[in-house]
């Protein structure tokens, strides 16, 4: 055990993550003197795992990544609203600091809201979405999570669209659902189309979709971020259409990971572009 404050990141792999390097610049940039690394932790060794950090007084948390978001939830005493809904985990963190018992949480959907209200304000207001029509690409729980976030701040929307190989089980009641082969039909006209697959993705196939099918005007949000400039949003780009590349989700999510472990705001504004450099290199 060390006596120093630390949190980490846990996922199996996990050598692909950027959280050190995004918790890590907030921790220099704000002199906090704690630390925070990447696990690899085995599906079959989280029980061990959180047995272990429970008992260490140094560990204030972990951030949860693939495969064990849907995994986590026995291994907590108390699972917050945002992860009940998008069904998965994605931050664990002592209820209070120095607390035995341990809190589940999902900073996805916020995360994604996040980053799109911070892609309005540099490109436009996000409003004029009110009565639009928004596509959401994917079924699983990044999917679910950037649901949640559509249905929590873009009330007004005027339609959502799924778009995905298996009906998903979130779909709202007034929500239409595509199967992949139709996708193309159904971003006709969109006003927003979300990238919520692994599709373009370094080691993945690529996505194809024709952005020109899309209203003028547009934005599209991919998750993606490894590659940040993917193929789809440089098809966007070429339309002219507003894109959003999926750093700004992961580092807004992280962002409310850093505060429960830490018990300070991250200084996201002071220095955005370096930190945006940093993940790009």
């Amino acid at each position: 055990m060390t006596s120093r404050p630390y949190a980490e990141v846990i996922g199996d792999p996990i050598g692909h993550s950027k959280s050190p390097l995004i918790h890590g610049f907030w921790l220099e940039k704000l002199a906090i003197e704690a630390d925070y690394r990447a696990v690899r932790v085995p599906l079959d060794g989280i029980g061990d795992y959180f047995t272990a950090r429970r008992a260490d007084p140094a560990w204030l948390g972990c951030n949860v990544t693939m495969p064990h978001k849907r995994a986590i939830a026995p291994f907590v005493d108390r699972v917050e609203w945002a992860a009940r809904e998008i069904s998965a985990i994605n931050c664990v963190h002592r209820v209070a600091p120095g607390h035995h018992d341990l809190a589940g949480d999902n900073f996805d959907a916020e995360g994604f809201s996040r980053a799109l209200d911070e892609m309005g304000s540099e490109g436009g207001d996000v409003a004029p979405l009110a009565g639009k029509r928004a596509v959401l690409l994917g079924g699983g729980g990044a999917a679910r999570a950037v649901r949640l976030a559509l249905g929590d701040h873009y009330q007004a929307l005027g339609e959502v669209v799924l778009v995905s190989r298996v009906r998903p089980d979130f779909l709202g009641p007034d929500d239409r659902w595509y199967g992949w082969a139709d996708r193309a039909d159904a971003i006709d006209g969109a006003d927003l189309l979300v990238n919520s697959t692994p599709l373009g993705m370094t080691g993945f196939d690529p996505l194809e979709v024709d952005c020109g099918r899309m209203a003028a005007g547009a934005m599209v949000s991919d998750l993606v971020y490894a590659p940040v400039d993917t193929p789809l949003l440089r098809q966007a780009r070429a339309h002219g259409l507003r894109a959003v590349d999926g750093l700004g989700m992961l580092i807004h999510q992280a962002a409310l990971g850093f505060e429960r472990f830490f018990g300070q705001t991250a200084p996201l504004e002071q220095h955005a572009d370096e930190l945006r450099a940093l993940l790009v290199a």
